[in-house]
């Protein structure tokens, strides 16, 4: 089972003064590290890991934000399907409201080949991705190994 303990948004921070957040969480929250997006900026995660943080980079690609937004929904699913949840987050504390309707708007859009995922326009996904991340990282240590395939004609 994956738990989220509470969520934390970052807003516009420079890089120094997250890097001292994000070290301060590792050595006094008991935080093992983090997955981030590294698609755009890899360069980040490389000054993460030179001062110790393990930091491990994911490279968004279609595929994968279908799988991990995929995942998320399955693990969440679960529980109201009367099955033992896999991912639980807590009805309330800062930013999980927003968490929550960040997850209710994921938009399931068909195309003639492929089912993708995402957001009204003018809404974010931020912290639905980072809860996507989360899920991805702890992938290996849920029982639960699921994935949508696109769907042909």
């Amino acid at each position: 089972e994956a738990k989220v303990l509470g969520v934390r948004q970052y807003e516009h921070m420079p890089y120094p003064d997250l890097e001292r957040e994000w070290v301060h969480l590792v050595q006094h929250q008991g935080i093992a590290g983090f997955y981030i997006d590294a698609t755009n900026e890899l360069s980040f995660v490389e000054r993460l890991q030179r001062i110790g943080v393990r930091a491990l980079p994911v490279t968004y690609s279609a595929p994968l934000k279908h799988d991990m937004v995929s995942y998320v929904i399955q693990l969440r699913s679960r529980g109201l399907k009367g099955l033992r949840p896999c991912l639980r987050i807590p009805r309330t504390g800062p930013h999980i409201a927003e968490l929550r309707r960040q997850m209710m708007e994921q938009e399931r859009i068909l195309t003639t080949s492929t089912i993708r995922y995402g957001h009204p326009e003018g809404r974010h996904d931020d912290l639905f991705q980072a809860l996507c991340l989360f899920t991805h990282g702890a992938r290996q240590y849920l029982d639960v190994s699921w994935r949508v395939w696109p769907l042909h004609r």
